[in-house]
């Protein structure tokens, strides 16, 4: 998997693509539903393969379980 995002990154001539990008292409080993759950997150796979994800989360998990805690109440 790790090998296939390199790969497409090469094709595409960039470091950051998104997940609908990637499922586009014809030669891609697994969507990227398959890889979200094989890493935990597409962030997670393309920081594995060396890429930059587009996308930061702002908040920490922790900071967003409380947050949502304080507004359920």
């Amino acid at each position: 998997m790790i090998e296939a995002l390199i790969k497409f990154s090469k094709i595409v001539y960039r470091k950051s693509f998104t997940q609908k990008e990637y499922d586009s292409w014809a030669f891609r080993l697994s969507c990227s539903a398959q890889i979200r759950f094989r890493f935990g997150t597409w962030r997670d796979a393309m920081e594995e393969a060396g890429l930059l994800p587009l996308w930061k989360p702002k908040r920490d998990l922790k900071e967003m379980v409380e947050i949502y805690k304080e507004k359920g109440q």
